[in-house]
C-alpha cells in the first residue's frame, strides 16, 4: 500500500512538471511572436493596401502612379518662347510693346531710329545710333522703332561674351551683365585714324539727360565702369590693363 501510495506521487509531480513546462513554453513563443518587427507590406496586404499602419506611411500603387504622372508632365513642360522682332518699322504699344530691348545686327552693322511719326520730318527724330554688335534702347507708347536686324525684350536677352575679354567695334553693353564693373583700358580702333568715343549713361532712353560720362578717345585712356550704368563706344576697344 505504501509502494503505491509513493508511485502514484510520482506520477503526479511528474504531471504537474510537465503541466508547468507547457505553460512556460506557450508564454514565451507568444512573447517572442510579439517581438517581431510589423512588415508593412504584409500588413497592407491584410488590411487592403489602404489603411495606414501607426507611425508608418502606406503609399498605394495609385498613388505611385499620379506621382509618376506629375513628374512627366512637369519635366516635359517647354521654356517659354523668347519673342524676337526682325528689322522693320514697329508702333510701340500696338506692334511692339514699350519697354527696353537689345538690337543686334544681322551682318557687320546695323542701325536703328526712334521717332514720334512716319513724317520723316527731322523734328520727330529722337534718337538713333549704329552697331557692329548690340544695342540697349528704351521706347515708349506712341514712338516708332525702326532698326536692321533682330531685336529682343533686354530681360531675354542673353549676356554678351566678348572675344579674348575684348569689347570692340560700335556698340552698347550693360554694366554687370555685359561686362564687368572694374577700370579698363580704352584703346584706339578706327581704320582712319580718327577720333573714338565713348558714353556711360544711367539707362537706355538716348537722351542728354541720360548721359552720365563723355570722353574723346584719341590715345590709350583708361576708364572705370560702375555697375547698373551702360558704356558706349564708337572706334574704340576695351580691354583690362596689363
Amino acid at each position: 500500500m505504501d509502494k503505491i501510495s509513493t508511485k502514484n506521487i510520482i506520477i503526479i509531480i511528474i504531471a504537474v512538471i510537465a503541466a508547468i513546462a507547457i505553460i512556460f513554453g506557450a508564454a514565451a513563443y507568444n512573447g517572442h511572436k510579439d517581438s517581431q518587427p510589423i512588415n508593412a507590406e504584409a500588413e497592407a496586404e491584410e488590411t487592403g493596401g489602404e489603411e495606414e499602419i501607426e507611425g508608418i506611411e502606406v503609399i498605394t500603387d495609385d498613388e505611385t502612379e499620379e506621382d509618376s504622372e506629375e513628374e512627366e508632365q512637369t519635366a516635359s513642360e517647354p521654356e517659354p518662347e523668347i519673342t524676337r522682332y526682325y528689322g522693320g518699322t514697329y508702333l510701340i504699344g500696338e506692334e511692339m510693346q514699350a519697354g527696353e530691348y537689345v538690337l543686334g545686327p544681322n551682318t557687320q552693322e546695323g542701325s536703328f531710329e526712334i521717332v514720334s511719326d512716319l513724317s520723316g520730318e527731322k523734328s520727330s527724330l529722337i534718337a538713333g545710333g549704329s552697331y557692329n554688335v548690340r544695342v540697349y534702347v528704351t521706347v515708349e507708347e506712341g514712338q516708332y522703332l525702326k532698326f536692321d536686324g533682330v531685336a529682343v525684350a533686354a530681360e531675354d536677352a542673353e549676356a554678351y561674351i566678348p572675344k579674348d575679354s575684348i569689347y570692340q567695334h560700335t556698340g552698347m553693353y550693360l554694366v554687370g551683365k555685359d561686362i564687368q564693373p572694374k577700370q579698363y583700358l580704352a584703346k584706339l580702333d578706327t581704320e582712319d585714324g580718327s577720333e573714338g568715343y565713348i558714353e556711360v549713361t544711367r539707362d537706355s532712353k538716348w537722351s542728354e539727360d541720360s548721359v552720365l560720362e563723355q570722353y574723346t578717345v584719341e590715345e590709350d585712356m583708361t576708364i572705370s565702369l560702375n555697375e547698373d550704368t551702360y558704356v558706349r563706344v564708337v572706334g574704340v576697344k576695351l580691354r583690362e590693363p596689363y
